[in-house]
């Protein structure tokens, strides 16, 4: 039988990864603590593509599987959550055992009958709702969440479609209820944003570099902008 190239695929990108001097063991411990999240092609092919240090590297996917609990660090216990972009449900899970009660939307139906089973499993169904929504026109009424999340997500949203999405997030705010956005600094124009928030009633009360990660082909700041609806 004819040899699959396929097969050779992994092995050539760990010999090209180990030629340019890398510490084989790391990369092996890159690989069992991370190939759950990302296969083992993906971890591997974008290392190769990022040039940086292991370690550097390391603390990239990191923080990128654990931004979650980064952002639930900033929400109180038992408040009322609208995480945008929810996608399996991670975030909305981790609230959710702070006592939240949070509603996850989005576009994907796989994604979301993933977070049903994942919330049903840490048993806090009944403090999570998902939803499928797709307009930028969001489905709640007016003054209704403490806090409005979007994690990684607007930056994979049209620009023309920034304000309007960011314009409903203000509206189903609580007064003095917070608006979070934590995206790549390379692919999202914070500053165009602020500009947006601020003819909708909202003002930035803080935005800080939570790590530096390697997103999009370039090393870059995972910024995090908080932004409060005023009364």
């Amino acid at each position: 039988m004819k040899p699959n190239i396929y097969n050779f695929v992994l092995r050539a990108l760990k010999e090209e990864i180990e030629e340019r001097g890398y510490d084989s063991r790391k990369i092996k411990t890159l690989i069992k603590n991370y190939s759950w999240f990302l296969s083992e092609y993906s971890l591997l092919r974008a290392f190769l593509r990022s040039k940086l240090p292991i370690d550097k590297y390391e603390q990239s996917v990191s923080f990128l599987v654990r931004r979650h609990e980064a952002l639930a660090d900033e929400v109180d216990s038992e408040s009322t959550v609208l995480d945008i972009g929810c996608g399996l449900g991670i975030l909305a899970c981790i609230l959710a055992k702070k006592g939240c009660r949070v509603y996850g939307i989005d576009i994907d139906a796989d994604s979301l009958s993933v977070a049903k089973r994942l919330s049903k499993m840490l048993r806090v169904e009944k403090l999570c709702i998902f939803q499928k929504v797709e307009s930028n026109t969001l489905p709640f009424e007016t003054s209704t969440f403490h806090y409005v999340i979007l994690s990684w997500t607007l930056h994979d949203i049209k620009m023309e479609n920034h304000e309007l999405l960011l314009s409903e997030c203000i509206r189903v705010l609580k007064p003095e209820g917070r608006l979070l956005i934590l995206d790549p600094e390379s692919q999202l124009n914070f500053l165009q944003v602020q500009e947006t928030l601020s003819k909708h009633s909202a003002k930035r009360i803080q935005q800080k570099a939570l790590q530096k990660v390697y997103a999009h082909g370039a090393f870059t700041d995972a910024l995090l902008a908080i932004y409060q609806k005023v009364r």
